[in-house]
């Protein structure tokens, strides 16, 4: 499946592939694995048996929005340091104020200084995580999405939220707050294989 010369990339937890066309390109194998057979699936598997892949083979493994819905963080992370050439890289984007999604199988929050923890317990090394947003808008993503959630049976109501949410933002722009990682929608975090 791998072929020589080409960078590896596998996206576990898949689903449609909705990036897969960032690896369209000649000079990567992209690989997406997920429980559901999702269209031109590469590898349908429940990981909980571990990712079917060799030792040392991968270049990247990509963990978007996928930590938060299997049971054993630090299984999962230890797999993909297996397959992971020396110095490979896995790619994570983690949610942490967000509300529940794909109910049942949504099982955990971390904040900043969790994530570093279990990254560091799995093997990585060079661990780098990034709050992607800033408090405002972690605060405003979070009302807008709460408002769109809310019942809106008639126009009058759906004319209430979306003023609601133009006022949301005129007031976000204009106040400033301090930013900090202790605030955010989530977190990205990039993590390398050590070399030794």
């Amino acid at each position: 499946m791998l072929q020589e010369g080409k960078k590896s990339v596998i996206e576990l937890g898949s689903g449609g592939a909705q990036f897969r066309e960032l690896y369209d390109d000649r000079n990567i194998d992209y690989i997406s694995i997920d429980l559901e057979p999702y269209q031109d699936l590469s590898i349908k598997i429940d990981l909980t048996s571990g990712i079917p892949i060799k030792d040392d083979l991968i270049d990247i493994v990509i963990l978007n929005n996928f930590i938060e819905h299997f049971s054993d963080t630090h299984f999962i992370l230890s797999e993909s340091l297996r397959v992971l050439k020396k110095k490979g890289k896995v790619l994570a984007c983690v949610p942490f104020l967000m509300q529940a999604h794909q109910v049942p199988f949504d099982y955990v929050r971390y904040t900043y200084d969790g994530l570093k923890k279990v990254f560091d317990q799995a093997g990585f090394a060079d661990i780098q995580i990034e709050n992607p947003m800033s408090v405002s808008e972690s605060a405003l993503s979070l009302i807008q999405s709460s408002l769109s959630h809310a019942k809106q049976s008639n126009i009058y109501s759906r004319v209430k939220v979306k003023i609601l949410k133009v006022i949301c933002i005129f007031l976000f722009h204009k106040l400033k707050f301090n930013d900090t990682d202790k605030f955010s929608i989530g977190f990205n975090v990039v993590a390398i294989k050590p070399s030794f």
